[in-house]
């Protein structure tokens, strides 16, 4: 009888372990990848601010540069450029970036 118990016993924690973890993976969000091109306004923005990368005599743009060598910082300067406001943009270009940093 006591093997009987330590049996269900088991049997609970194991289907409880399994119910918890299936509820916790729908609640993982997968992030949508970032393409080049989705986001042409901040492409341009990046382009005007710092102009064509040029290696011999190829000339590329910088945002596409960007995106290819530095997904990340893509990514993060992406969210902080679509997190201003509509007409800040604008601002902030004219006044050499994001931050309202001047260029140097």
């Amino acid at each position: 009888m006591a093997q009987a118990i330590l049996v269900a016993r088991s049997a609970d924690a194991i289907v409880s372990f399994l119910f918890q973890a299936h509820r916790q993976y729908g609640a993982v969000q997968v992030r949508a990848e970032v393409m080049y091109g989705d986001h042409p306004t901040f492409d341009n923005y990046v382009d005007d601010a710092n102009g064509p990368v040029r290696i011999f005599d190829l000339e590329y743009r910088s945002s596409e540069v960007l995106f290819w060598v530095d997904r990340s910082a893509y990514r993060d300067l992406l969210s902080g450029f679509t997190a201003q406001p509509a007409d800040g943009a604008s601002d902030a270009a004219a006044a050499g970036g994001p931050s309202g940093e001047a260029s140097q």
